[in-house]
């Protein structure tokens, strides 16, 4: 075991006092990942459950990094994680980088605090020293699981003689810190679940600080939450199982238990809920992809709030009007990429062209097809495109692959069509009605194929496949009359004889 000195005599801890006099006057949440891996989806839609229940009731959202051993706390990561918040447009009223009446907001930084707090359990007898060692705990766990039991410290220093403690104390004996968990049943009331009856036995005497001094996380965290003022607890029900070691806590402490809601999980494709493991899921992953955050918002909501509206109109406005905790589901949700494209296809469709013309530009970069800085004229030309197909696009990463041809000259892509003498008599029919046009607006490209309907017999797929295959070397794609448009007349008029030249030596 590390070498852990006997507690200082705590000094009062001074309380914050300017936003905390009246607590259960505001309603004060908080989102408290751990900065040991990036956000995924599951995480989050809790952020966003907090963030829309504090600001439905005029509360605040605080943010705040739960790590208590400094040595491991990652501010990398913990960087990505505000970034990701912030992206989403959940803004924070207290946190890491901004301070508070209650900070520090870093778990690692409250050290002190926390050692203040158990010598306070200490004094009353709540808690005591536990002197055990490794290996004493590591046999009587092996033991344990020999019998096929749970393990529950076997209460080894619980009854040490008050003199034997203060003398290896003040040795400098190393040692943790253990709660005397009551022999009771521990009732917790949940909104999902009602009232919920824990057996405190099944947990038993709980670390409350290591050996090493480094707060456990459900101590700190509870005294986190209790000196921070919050009022509701909004969290993942995989922490149930810690709630009644909590809420003894909360009791011993003398500070009132919060409210509370347990959120059912966001089950990935496996059936298992989503997990730092999930690379896919993660905001990270989801914004490289080109997710508009309003559309990850949309769809976050859905996971889980039953009477989330379901029309592709919503903004945090929108919902904060309407959220409520009493609506939440009762059952897993599921993350479904098919509903997430969705709502990003509902929300690309609103944008502003100009706005779809800033996203769009880095993907268009990256593939060379538009220089860097792009030019006045690139600008313009991108902006006609998006006036013309912004409809058509659904997914940013994709776009620069689509709209390629518009940009590069394909080849010949003679083998898509199956009648090489039909296929020329179309793309003829429809050089010839180009002949001699100098502009080409989109009505007047819908012209230039009716006529060419009518002057060859052709109509439909007959007339319209070749002449697609021929502009842009695919079968498919958004309607011929905006590509001959955008494409222009003599780039149109050079393509379609390439493309019959090509036919003619195939």
């Amino acid at each position: 075991m590390a070498d852990f000195p006997a507690f200082p005599t705590p000094e009062p801890q001074p309380q914050p006092t300017a936003t905390l006099e009246e607590p259960e006057a505001r309603v004060r949440v908080r989102f408290a990942p751990c900065p040991n891996g990036l956000l995924h989806v599951g995480n989050a839609r809790t952020a966003l459950f907090n963030w829309l229940f504090a600001r439905s009731q005029e509360g605040q959202f605080i943010l705040r990094m739960e790590e208590p051993d400094p040595q491991r706390s990652a501010l990398e990561i913990e960087a990505h994680i505000m970034e990701d918040i912030a992206w989403l447009g959940l803004d924070w009223d207290e946190g890491p980088d901004r301070g508070g009446p209650a900070g520090p907001y870093r778990q690692g930084e409250r050290l002190a605090i926390y050692r203040a707090q158990a010598e306070t359990l200490l004094a009353d007898g709540t808690a005591y020293p536990c002197f055990c060692a490794d290996a004493v705990l590591a046999a009587d766990r092996t033991a344990a699981q020999a019998q096929g039991l749970p393990y529950r410290y076997a209460g080894h220093c619980r009854d040490l003689p008050k003199a034997i403690v203060e003398r290896r104390r003040a040795a400098g004996e190393s040692h943790a810190i253990r709660f005397r968990t009551p022999p009771a049943k521990v009732f917790v009331h949940d909104r999902l679940r009602g009232t919920i009856a824990f057996d405190a036995g099944d947990f038993g005497d709980f670390v409350l600080v290591r050996s090493n001094g480094i707060a456990a996380n459900n101590f700190a965290m509870v005294v986190d939450d209790a000196l921070m003022g919050i009022t509701h607890v909004i969290r993942g029900d995989d922490h149930l199982s810690n709630t009644p070691k909590q809420a003894l806590l909360f009791d011993a402490l003398g500070f009132p238990r919060p409210d509370f809601t347990h959120l059912p999980p966001v089950l990935g494709s496996d059936e298992r809920p989503l997990a730092k493991r999930d690379h896919a899921a993660t905001l990270a992953d989801l914004r490289a992809e080109g997710i508009l955050p309003a559309a990850l918002v949309s769809y976050l909501s859905t996971l889980g709030w039953a009477h989330a509206p379901d029309d592709g109109l919503l903004n945090l406005a929108r919902l904060c009007d309407e959220f409520t905790l009493t609506h939440l589901s009762h059952h897993p949700a599921h993350h479904d990429e098919a509903r997430l494209r969705h709502f990003q296809k509902l929300h690309l469709h609103r944008l502003p062209g100009e706005e779809l013309v800033r996203l769009l530009l880095p993907y268009l970069q990256q593939a060379e097809l538009v220089s860097i800085p792009a030019t006045p004229a690139e600008e313009t030309r991108l902006r006609a495109i998006v006036a013309a197909l912004h409809e058509e696009i659904h997914h940013l990463p994709e776009v620069a692959e689509q709209i390629s041809y518009l940009y590069r000259r394909p080849a010949p892509a003679t083998a898509l069509v199956s009648d090489r003498s039909a296929a020329t008599a179309a793309v003829d029919a429809v050089a010839a009605v180009l002949a001699g046009l100098a502009e080409l607006d989109v009505e007047g490209a819908g012209a230039v194929l009716h006529r060419a309907c009518a002057a060859s017999d052709l109509e439909g797929r007959a007339l319209f496949l070749p002449v697609r295959v021929a502009l842009t070397g695919r079968d498919r794609g958004p309607a011929l009359d905006k590509i001959l448009h955008l494409l222009g007349a003599e780039e149109a008029r050079r393509r379609l004889r390439d493309f019959t030249a090509a036919l003619r030596t195939r």
